[in-house]
């Protein structure tokens, strides 16, 4: 992630955890070969979460790509700095989001 984007939040390994936020497209592993652009959870405190869901290919991450823009509770247990999850509950659609603001975008930082 670059310097000049929302702090991540991380948990202890093997903590269990549960995160609300809306799903936003941001940089992960920023200055490494593995750097990429996925979706990450952007958090109520403006911090940001890596999120993985188990059985997804984590450079395409496509459960949480299908809901860019919707805000997600996702429960897991920490691994190696990503929340490792079975899976994320909607809580509201991007698409109600993209209604409710007028802007006709999803509400959200993606850096």
């Amino acid at each position: 992630m670059s310097s000049d984007g929302p702090p991540s939040r991380r948990g202890k390994s093997g903590a269990q955890d549960a995160l609300e936020g809306v799903v936003v497209l941001g940089t992960v592993a920023a200055g490494s070969k593995s750097a990429r652009t996925q979706p990450v959870l952007l958090l109520d405190d403006g911090s940001r979460a890596d999120v993985h869901v188990e059985g997804d290919n984590p450079f395409e991450e496509a459960t949480l790509a299908a809901r860019v823009g919707s805000r997600c509770r996702a429960q897991g247990v920490w691994r190696n700095g990503v929340l490792r999850v079975a899976g994320i509950e909607v809580i509201e659609d991007g698409a109600d989001r993209k209604a409710e603001d007028g802007t006709g975008a999803a509400s959200g930082d993606g850096a």
